[in-house]
């Protein structure tokens, strides 16, 4: 199992940021979160995802250049969700941030299987 680990702080992008990501509408909360100042030093972005009552996470390791998705129901919760919230992830750090992770591996940890279904 790969462990996640850093040195400095990690980003924790916030709810509001993440409805952005998700609704593709705008991105004032976004803008907040991810700024060049922050992401400068960054090793780990976090992402909370909610949906349909059940939290997930996102996690990208800009040591290891790999997006870790954690989902203790994984394959229940449309994955689709979870994709396109990454897509526009590294859309939305492309374009206002020029930071590509498009090449970035994605991988979905192994985590416990929630049993309160």
């Amino acid at each position: 199992m790969e462990i996640l680990s850093c040195y400095s702080l990690p980003i924790n992008v916030s709810f509001l940021s993440q409805r952005e990501l998700i609704e593709r509408n705008k991105t004032s909360f976004l803008d907040q979160d991810l700024t060049l100042e922050k992401l400068l030093d960054v090793k780990l972005i976090f992402i909370p995802v909610v949906h349909q009552e059940h939290w997930s996470l996102v996690v990208v390791s800009t040591t290891s250049n790999k997006i870790y998705m954690l989902d203790s129901y994984q394959g229940i919760h449309k994955p689709e969700m979870k994709d396109q919230l990454v897509d526009t992830l590294v859309e939305y750090l492309r374009i206002k941030l020029e930071m590509n992770i498009s090449d970035y591996e994605k991988k979905v940890l192994a985590v416990a299987r929630q049993n309160n279904l």
